[in-house]
This record gives C-alpha cells, sequence and structure tokens, in this order.
C-alpha cells in the first residue's frame, strides 16, 4: 500500500515537473533577445502571465523586430491596458509600412468626440 501511494506522490510530482517547464521564465526571454530569437518572443506574447508578455514586448521593442509587427498589433485587443499601451509603444519605436493595417484597426476602436 506505501508503494501504491510512494509511486502516485513520484507521478504528481514529475507531472508538476513537466508542466512547469513549459512556461517561458524571464531569464528566457532574456536569453531569446540575446540571440535574436523573435519566434520564441512573438510566442512568449500569448503567454497568460502579464509579466511575460511585457517583457517579450521589449525584448521585441529592442531588437526592432518587424516580423513582430502583426502580434504586437494583435495585443491592441489585450484585455490588459499595460499590455495595450507597452505594445502600442513598441509598434512605434519598430516603425515600418506594416503598421498601416494596424493603424486602421486601432482607428475604428478609438471613438473620437465630434466638435
Amino acid at each position: 500500500m506505501k508503494s501504491v501511494s510512494l509511486v502516485k506522490f513520484a507521478s504528481v510530482v514529475l507531472a508538476a515537473l513537466v508542466l512547469s517547464g513549459c512556461e517561458p521564465k524571464p531569464a528566457d526571454i532574456q536569453k531569446w533577445k540575446a540571440e535574436g530569437n523573435t519566434s520564441k518572443l512573438i510566442k512568449a506574447l500569448k503567454d497568460s502571465r502579464q509579466f511575460i508578455r511585457l517583457d517579450a514586448i521589449a525584448a521585441l521593442e529592442e531588437l526592432k523586430a518587424e516580423k513582430a509587427v502583426a502580434p504586437l498589433g494583435a495585443l491592441i485587443k489585450d484585455p490588459d491596458v499595460v499590455v495595450v499601451h507597452k505594445s502600442l509603444a513598441a509598434l512605434a519605436t519598430i516603425g515600418t509600412l506594416q503598421l498601416n493595417p494596424i493603424c486602421c484597426r486601432l482607428s475604428r476602436l478609438i471613438q473620437i468626440p465630434p466638435d
């Protein structure tokens, strides 16, 4: 009986270790930035944790990653206003003609009151 509960415990611990290894950490973001690995940084934009998304945005901004324009533009619909603000700032820093469709989407989201 004791060996069965030990096996169950070991299984739970192993599953927890495997699952926790799937989420990026701030050190991963810094490593990917140093390597110029924009693909992994772009993937990190979809992380559920705000601090990871913000770190990924900052890294892509610093790299001026034009490949990230569309994924950063998609963040204008993020429920977190800080993420939205930082992604817009990153887009402004990257500055490319690819921004035109994003600006059109953004203008539809903003309601400007008449004079």
